[in-house]
């Protein structure tokens, strides 16, 4: 239940999500709320964490998880991509993989990781867990779409550009992930789904 939206710009990362989670209460009723902040930022501002899809593992929120993780990769003193994620998947993968083989809301677990990189550069993967698929690991560009809200949004050939996304600042794209978000919201709504949620958070980090 999330629709995040993030963009590696020329000076930083944007980032908006929604802040969607859904519970099942003791009656097996499936109940919405509209209040989880779905990103962590790390004190020194160097790397990025996000979650999409189950967002309780063993009784713990993601961003327990998320904490831990990030000890870990400041820990190795990762500065690439990959060696961030191996990190990432050695610290919390079995407690995903238990919570997936048990959970009856979702079969699927993932956290996006943004790493600024010694050269100042930042990049950019998603891993991720899935019932009877194990971990996936998957590189991403510079515009990011994560959630099942994302159907709602239309891939223009524009928005896919890395370089078009590498050109603008920050605030020339706050601009067009509005665009996207209310493109996502206005389709939701014609098709009454509840993927995700109207309200939102924006994070910035330079």
């Amino acid at each position: 239940m999330t629709l995040i939206i993030a963009a590696i710009c020329r000076d930083g990362v944007l980032i908006r999500s929604d802040k969607r989670r859904k519970v099942m209460n003791s009656s097996g009723e499936i109940i919405y709320y509209d209040d989880m902040d779905k990103v962590f930022v790390s004190a020194d501002k160097r790397t990025i964490i996000y979650n999409h899809g189950i967002n309780v593992i063993k009784g713990k929120s993601w961003y327990d998880l998320a904490i831990r993780a990030e000890n870990a990769i400041r820990k190795e003193s990762a500065d690439d991509i990959d060696t961030a994620l191996n990190k990432v998947e050695n610290t919390i993968s079995a407690e995903v993989l238990a919570e997936i083989s048990n959970n009856q809301l979702d079969d699927f677990c993932a956290f996006v990781v943004i790493l600024k990189t010694s050269g100042n550069q930042w990049q950019a993967k998603d891993i991720s867990w899935k019932r009877g698929e194990g971990v996936k690991k998957t590189p991403l560009g510079r515009i990011i779409l994560s959630g099942s809200g994302e159907k709602y949004i239309k891939r223009d050939k524009k928005w896919w550009n890395n370089n078009y996304w590498a050109s603008l600042s920050m605030d020339e794209a706050k601009g067009q992930i509005e665009r996207l978000y209310s493109m996502a919201i206005k389709n939701q709504n014609n098709a009454q789904g509840d993927e995700f949620s109207s309200s939102f958070n924006d994070v910035m980090v330079t």
